[in-house]
């Protein structure tokens, strides 16, 4: 199946590729950043379906190809990038008389191109409609899949999103702070105004093997369910599973949170496109939008007196995350908020005993991103046997608390192998410092821990996501007795 993300199918410039091999790379670029720049003669030259696809028709899959093309914004800065070469080359090499098209033409229309990107940046977002299950399935482990069928959704489910535009990377970028206030962060913090590879994949999955995530939702029960999104973003995993509710007739309260004020905006839009505002509209199954600040929470767990003040129905069945580490302070800080928000165990009630928490994450291959999959297992070491509070002060990470909770944030520009070293070192004195407050906060032996319960691996999707995510990784967390744990 031929790409179609600009990295992969654009001709290299300095080959002189033909007339003809630009005038479908122009077409396609303009199809994906600029569709109003095209005469009608030109949007002949845009590749078909049926050529693109020549094995396996479908309409559905270029679609959502072409829309995972768009919001990237690696491929969108390569594509930007290669034209702005071509347009500096000047086809010195494309003869009129032989191909039929003048140079001159080609760079015109490689000139309207990038004046049009540039419009649509300022108009604003993008509307992109899922449909899950997706066509082509994504493979989970085969004992998974054998244990877990005959749960699948039965009728496709149908999600509206749109995809904002990032906020403009300076000091007026938006943060939500718990006043409600506008605070100066990067505007990378804000990457969950768009859906991300990981969301849509866990999503198919969520919907053709429900009880993999938690036992109740495999058949229909009258008992409510609580299910919160941490760092939703858009909200589509969130949706998904109150989508999925609503066809068991399971009633349900789902909370999608997030921390970045521009992103809550938007994902409030998004719940209001797919839901409404009546739970009995919805087959009893609310769906709200609230914010939540991770590192809050782990400052309220390291005071030791968050865990006694939570009552029993602040608590959620089921938590789910989706592409949401993007620092290594993010796992520790997602831990002391999954052991405030997930439901725990009691001997009264031993059905607790199935809350979950899911984190899927993509295994990024290079670049500042790399190997930060391994910060979710440190975070979730047994906490038993440790000492005394040691100080962070003598934490070498980049700023810790200047990245947010919530949605991605940058980490430092340093070498791959500083990286690990620094991380190493931040998380072994953060876990320490965490154990020993787990004492302080009335922790006994016999508390049950938080601990990975079940790791498992998804393939990449072609098509789906970044370029330069290898894989997903899928942690399944739950309560666990320490001796267990450890």
């Amino acid at each position: 199946m031929r790409q179609v993300n600009p990295t992969s199918c654009l001709p290299r410039i300095n080959q002189e590729p033909t007339a003809d091999d630009l005038m479908r790379a122009l077409a396609h670029l303009a199809d994906l950043y600029s569709p109003r720049s095209l005469t009608t003669r030109e949007k002949t030259w845009i590749v078909s379906v049926e050529e693109r696809y020549p094995d396996a028709i479908d309409t559905a899959q270029y679609s959502d190809a072409l829309d995972s093309v768009r919001v990237d914004e690696n491929e969108k800065r390569y594509a930007m990038s290669w034209l702005t070469r071509l347009i500096g080359s000047g086809l010195y090499w494309v003869d009129a008389e032989a191909e039929g098209v003048t140079a001159d033409e080609l760079v015109d229309l490689a000139g309207r191109i990038l004046g049009g990107h540039a419009s649509i940046e300022e108009a604003g977002a993008i509307t992109r409609e899922f449909i899950f299950p997706l066509a082509a399935p994504v493979r989970v482990p085969d004992i998974d899949a054998s244990a877990h069928q005959g749960a699948s959704a039965s009728d496709p489910i149908t999600i509206t999103l749109r995809d904002d535009p990032l906020p403009p990377s300076d000091k007026h970028s938006e943060a939500s702070t718990t006043s409600g206030a506008g605070a100066s962060q990067d505007a990378a913090a804000a990457v969950g105004v768009q859906t991300w590879g990981a969301a849509i994949v866990v999503s198919d999955v969520l919907v053709r093997y429900p009880t993999l995530f938690h036992s109740a939702l495999g058949t229909p029960t009258e008992t409510p369910l609580r299910i919160a999104e941490l760092g939703a973003g858009t909200g589509l995993l969130g949706m998904v599973a109150a989508r999925l509710l609503q066809q068991r007739g399971t009633p349900a309260e789902v909370v999608l949170t997030d921390y970045h004020l521009q992103v809550l905006k938007n994902l409030e839009h998004n719940v209001q496109e797919n839901f409404s505002l009546s739970s009995d509209a919805n087959g009893g199954v609310s769906v709200d939008v609230e914010h939540l600040d991770w590192l809050e929470v782990h400052r309220s767990m390291q005071q030791g007196h968050a865990q006694v003040d939570d009552a029993d129905a602040d608590k959620y069945d089921l938590l789910l995350l989706a592409d949401v580490i993007y620092a290594p302070e993010h796992a520790h800080w997602i831990r002391s908020t999954i052991e405030k928000l997930l439901r725990k165990p009691s001997p009264d009630r031993p059905d607790e005993a199935s809350a979950r928490a899911h984190i899927i994450m993509a295994v990024r291959a290079s670049g500042k991103f790399e190997g930060l999959f391994k910060t979710v297992d440190e975070a979730f070491q047994p906490r038993s046997g440790f000492g005394s509070v040691p100080s962070l002060s003598g934490s070498s990470s980049a700023t810790p608390l200047d990245t947010l909770p919530g949605t991605p944030a940058l980490v430092s520009e340093t070498s791959a192998v500083d990286v690990h070293k620094t991380n190493s070192k931040h998380s072994d004195l953060l876990r320490s410092r965490m154990g020993a407050l787990s004492h302080q906060a009335g922790f006994s032996q016999a508390s049950p821990e938080l601990a990975i319960v079940t790791r498992r691996r998804l393939d990449k999707r072609a098509n789906v996501g970044r370029n330069d995510e290898q894989e997903y990784l899928w942690f399944e967390i739950g309560w666990t007795s320490p001796m267990l744990a450890a």
